[in-house]
């Protein structure tokens, strides 16, 4: 039978690249276990659907944002929406989402999603035309260091698309600090470039591309 605790972390687990510390922080467990866990469990990982994704340069470099997994260094994991639940064992299918009923509740899905479709544009929009000029540096300063470090995706309309940000962590962004330190950039300008990353976050949370979790974890760095 699956263990209990890797049902409760699949059922965890969704399109979206979730940290492993916030997972093994979730499921009460030590780093250390988290990675026996996985581990143990590679084979029912797999028949699930679980991608394990490979650490960054800035984040195998950091114990705390990484497990090793059969000598590979995993600092997020996720299940793709196009992995068909029904392919997964009996025991470790997620729970299957309420469908909302009635009338009130479809408009308010559909008011929700053509909300967020927007929401970038709608922020953007309110800003002075210094503020963006600002913000659109600090977004290519952003852009570059995830080039820097390697991280697939990194080349992406982040001033624009709210779904450049789906896999953001807050390990990326506490990378994002140290990257701009050994850069010499200043701390003001650090400030700013933080604040503006915290800000799109924020805004792509809101269109849905970003989870609430993952937010409240960038939030704090």
């Amino acid at each position: 039978m699956i263990d209990d605790t890797l049902a409760q972390l699949l059922a965890a687990l969704g399109p979206e690249r979730r940290p492993v510390a916030q997972l093994w922080g979730a499921l009460g467990l030590t780093r250390r276990d988290f990675a026996a866990l996985l581990n143990a469990q590679r084979d029912a990982l797999a028949a699930a659907g679980v991608e394990l994704h490979t650490a960054t340069v800035s984040q195998a470099h950091q114990a705390r944002l990484n497990v090793a997994v059969e000598g590979r260094r995993v600092a997020a994991l996720s299940i793709p929406a196009a992995q068909r639940v029904e392919d997964a064992p009996l025991a470790v299918r997620p729970p299957a989402p309420l469908a909302p009923l009635g009338a009130l509740a479809d408009a308010a899905a559909a008011a929700d999603t053509a909300a967020a479709r927007g929401a970038l544009a709608r922020y953007r929009a309110g800003l002075a035309a210094e503020t963006r000029r600002a913000q659109d540096a600090d977004l290519a300063r952003w852009g570059a260091y995830l080039v820097a470090v390697g991280v697939e995706g990194a080349v992406c309309a982040w001033p624009d698309d709210a779904s450049c940000w789906a896999g953001v962590s807050w390990g990326l962004v506490e990378g994002f600090i140290a990257w701009q330190e050994a850069q010499g950039y200043a701390r003001a300008s650090i400030a700013r470039a933080l604040s503006t990353v915290r800000c799109y976050a924020a805004q792509a949370a809101r269109a849905g591309a970003l989870s609430a979790d993952a937010l409240r974890l960038i939030e704090t760095v």
